[in-house]
């Protein structure tokens, strides 16, 4: 692949706060509103969601817009991770998660800081993202299980919401579910598990989805071993029938974590992934075959952990060498969650974020592919 970087601009910074986990949609007006997470650092109980609106193919961005701030709430709530999208009246829908904070004095990642309770909600605007109606919190007796939503939802032909999330099984390790919605996200259906290793063996998480021409959907799912987190090549499942029924996942031949595909023509298909071994960075891949294999020649480094820019051109990956687990890992992550857009005039949006001096800020890179 050969690209074309069109702008590599910021979209959310702070010099004291941390400005992270970028998803992004495009309004009914034809805006990208960019949602994300603010807080003293990336995993800290102050967290908020807010978005911010181009109506400039993601060159310049608006001023942020509060979505959630439960910090004035008893117990006070801490924004984690959601998803947005635009659903089929025209509005756009957040389903996120917030934790309700009553051991502040512990790692979110931790067995005590896990065992506080998870609310899921959901959030709408219908002024292209503009304002937001109060968030609304799902009610739990509905929902059966937990959510855990880390992704962006899909909507389908039939105006069906797709509403993807992750959640701990009864040997701890982690598999995909969803919910479905068939009034634009206003009410959910209960949860049901999608993807899960039922020997324990391996953990799925932070599915991402993209949808073919065909209706044929794919999920591509960061992958590790239970026993010693070890992360391992990211696995590739398939439904045909809405999002109800999913392949067994099998592996796709390179290694990563969050791997955000894109649909293209034919069967085609674009990747964004985080890759953190040498050298460090974000990846985009290029696959001729729905995503069946990925030739490496055809990878570009896109954001360069080691450069802390956004470098667009061919980098061999080096070694593989597994650090410290991924839970404690978390927290020294400088660059993450890739998302893909493919914007009217045919050129490419890539949202993340990364770290440039010591806090992380949201970012929006615009660029073509000259030659695919």
């Amino acid at each position: 692949m050969q690209i074309n970087v069109l702008h590599d601009v910021i979209v959310a910074a702070s010099e004291d706060l941390t400005n992270a986990y970028p998803l992004t949609a495009e309004a009914a007006d034809g805006a990208l509103v960019c949602m994300y997470r603010q807080g003293k650092e990336k995993h800290s109980y102050d967290g908020i969601l807010l978005t911010r609106r181009s109506t400039d193919l993601g060159k310049t961005w608006s001023p942020a817009a509060t979505l959630f701030d439960g910090r004035s709430l008893q117990p006070p709530q801490a924004a984690g991770s959601g998803g947005i999208c635009r659903c089929g009246d025209g509005s756009l829908l957040v389903v996120f998660c917030a934790t309700e904070v009553t051991r502040p004095d512990q790692y979110v990642f931790s067995d005590e800081g896990m065992a506080q309770r998870t609310r899921y909600l959901t959030a709408l605007s219908t002024d292209h993202g503009m304002r937001w109606q109060s968030p609304r919190y799902l009610d739990d007796a509905s929902l059966q299980r937990p959510l855990g939503p880390t992704s962006n939802p899909l909507v389908l032909d039939d105006q069906i919401v797709f509403v993807p999330g992750e959640r701990h099984h009864h040997q701890g390790q982690l598999g995909i579910c969803a919910s479905f919605s068939r009034d634009h996200g206003r009410t959910l259906e209960p949860v049901r598990d999608l993807i899960v290793d039922q020997s324990a063996a391996v953990s799925y998480c932070d599915p991402r989805f993209t949808r073919f021409a065909d209706g044929q959907i794919l999920a591509m799912l960061w992958t590790f071993r239970q026993d010693d987190e070890e992360t391992i090549e990211i696995h590739r499942s398939i439904s045909d029938d809405g999002g109800v029924g999913w392949s067994a996942p099998q592996p796709v031949g390179f290694l990563g974590q969050i791997t955000d595909p894109l649909a293209m023509a034919g069967d085609k298909l674009l990747a964004a992934s985080n890759y953190r071994w040498p050298p460090d960075g974000i990846r985009l891949w290029l696959s001729h075959d729905r995503g069946r294999t990925w030739p490496v020649e055809e990878s570009v480094q896109m954001w360069d952990a080691g450069e802390m820019r956004m470098l667009a051109g061919p980098r061999p990956i080096a070694d593989r060498s597994q650090g410290e687990g991924v839970w404690n890992a978390l927290p020294a992550f400088t660059f993450g969650t890739p998302n893909l857009k493919r914007l009217p005039d045919e050129t490419l949006l890539l949202t993340y974020y990364a770290e440039v001096g010591s806090k992380a800020h949201v970012r929006a890179c615009r660029f073509q592919i000259e030659r695919l």
